[in-house]
């Protein structure tokens, strides 16, 4: 909703819903593999890929989740955090989901290398708790065409 209002105030910055739009993903795919079969009546089995292009400091309410993120103390600590915002997730799709980020922590302002890897950690944690193992989270461009 903070996203919705600020559209109509500031839309430079708006923030992002990354956890939001992952859990609603994983909902569709886990919808449209339900109702696909073959040619042999046969249910189709989905390899789908998430392309997700985003610096990954998500703002949900105003607050960027690097708050809570940068309090903790070390990347385990950036871990739990993450496990513990999700112990009442349910997955609705538990195949195997690829992830391909782009723009980890490229933001206007900079981030340290300590603080950048207890995000990074944070992120790995989340989308685990999501099942989603096979993760590329990178700074670089990404090759749409390589895909």
């Amino acid at each position: 909703m903070y996203q919705f209002n600020q559209l109509e105030s500031s839309p430079d910055n708006i923030g992002s819903d990354i956890q939001g739009s992952i859990d609603r993903s994983l909902q569709k795919i886990a919808s449209d593999e339900k109702r696909l079969i073959n040619s042999d009546m046969k249910q189709v089995v989905l390899r789908p890929t998430i392309i997700l292009v985003s610096d990954l400091i998500q703002v949900s309410n105003g607050k960027p989740i690097t708050s809570d993120v940068f309090a903790t103390s070390d990347n385990k600590a950036a871990c739990e955090l993450a496990r513990n915002e999700s112990k009442s997730f349910t997955p609705s799709y538990d195949g195997n989901v690829v992830l391909i980020s782009d723009g980890f922590a490229g933001t206007k302002g900079e981030i340290n290398s300590n603080n950048r890897d207890k995000l990074m950690e944070y992120w790995k944690c989340w989308f685990e708790s999501r099942l989603i193992t096979e993760i590329d989270i990178g700074a670089k461009g990404i090759d749409l065409g390589a895909l």
